[in-house]
């Protein structure tokens, strides 16, 4: 059965269910708040309200357990006007307020509960009854290709793409604000953080606004000046591509968002209208966009190609489309309590209360 994923104004994550469309709060401690989300069977990949990529990963499925480690370093003098342990009292040459194991500085700082703390009389040395105290503490991201930058957009897909282990590897893209493109390499049922992050070229001065990925690895592509491309000759070997299809556009207005099933293509543009790419079962690329809808801010297609569509504080669901517009489109409509930014609806998995997040 198609889930829905929703993520409103403030970062929250809830889950929509047809077909009595409860839509409940996913309450974890390890998110953040979010901006994008894209995901399969056993594993969750999203950008956080931060604009970094984090990856959780169903614990059912579950195998590895990698960390980030943060330290929170404070000292005390007995004999001074704060007797007690305190942050304020760290001296010029100690290590910052929270640091990496090392003693170098770590921007991840939070505030953690009171306990789990480390002494020693120097912050090299392991003996107990100390001037100062430290404690470590787990916090779990994933590092972008480039430092400079930030996530703006992100998809996974791919998992049909192997014939003899479906499911078992994904196709995970990344886009960063420059509008540069980025494949992760070997993620897989068993190593679902992948080992390393491919830049993938794009033609000349094109950027990448917005990405979909297919269920069998093609990704489609919109650039910041609204056109579409299609990333071709995509194998198991080498699931990232060779090559790249300009794909004609219509141009009352740029495109700005994508979505794609298997094969059912569907783009947005600037102004809230929504069109089918025509006759992609036949030949990938297609030949035709067909304008089918207006007045929509965010769009997702499920495994199931159905198309759903928010607008303000209403969820759209689409079916019966006829091509030929010889019959009207029916939709149905839910009603939201607030606003919401975006949604996905590529997703059939029941462990959002059991998550593990992952680092690499």
């Amino acid at each position: 059965m198609d889930k829905l994923l929703l993520i409103d104004k403030e970062g929250n994550l809830y889950n929509l269910e047809p077909p009595d469309e409860t839509l409940k709060l996913i309450e974890n401690n390890n998110f953040n708040r979010l901006n994008r989300v894209s995901n399969s069977d056993w594993c969750f990949w999203c950008i956080n309200s931060d604009f970094e990529c984090q990856l959780y990963v169903y614990r059912p499925f579950n195998y590895i357990e990698i960390v980030e480690e943060t330290y929170e370093n404070q000292r005390r003098f007995k004999f001074s006007v704060r007797p007690n342990f305190s942050s304020l009292n760290l001296l010029e040459n100690d290590p910052p307020i929270f640091s990496s194991k090392s003693g170098s500085a770590n921007p991840h700082d939070r505030a953690f509960q009171n306990q789990g703390w480390y002494y020693a009389y120097d912050f090299k040395m392991a003996e107990k009854k100390s001037l100062y105290q430290l404690r470590n503490i787990f916090k779990f991201k994933i590092d972008l290709p480039l430092t400079c930058e930030f996530a703006n957009d992100i998809s996974v897909g791919g998992w049909a793409l192997s014939k003899f282990n479906p499911g078992k590897n994904l196709s995970v893209w990344i886009v960063c604000n420059s509008g540069r493109l980025f494949f992760r390499e070997n993620v897989s049922y068993s190593n679902p953080e992948g080992s390393k992050w491919l830049e993938i070229s794009l033609p000349n001065s094109v950027r990448v606004l917005s990405l979909s990925c297919t269920q069998d690895g093609y990704l489609w592509v919109i650039t910041c000046e609204g056109d579409v491309l299609l990333r071709n000759d995509i194998t198991e070997e080498e699931p990232y591509g060779k090559t790249w299809m300009m794909v004609s556009t219509m141009k009352p207005a740029p495109f700005v968002q994508i979505t794609c099933s298997y094969r059912d293509v569907y783009a947005l543009d600037s102004k809230g209208c929504v069109y089918k790419r025509n006759n992609t079962e036949l030949n990938i690329i297609g030949n035709e966009w067909i304008k089918i809808l207006k007045d929509l801010s965010n769009i997702s297609v499920s495994r199931s190609n159905k198309l759903w569509a928010l607008s303000k504080d209403k969820l759209y669901l689409f079916i019966g489309f006829k091509l030929d517009m010889s019959s009207k489109i029916e939709w149905k409509t839910v009603i939201l309590p607030f606003e919401f930014d975006s949604i996905n609806a590529n997703t059939c998995c029941d462990y959002f209360d059991d998550l593990t997040k992952i680092k690499f």
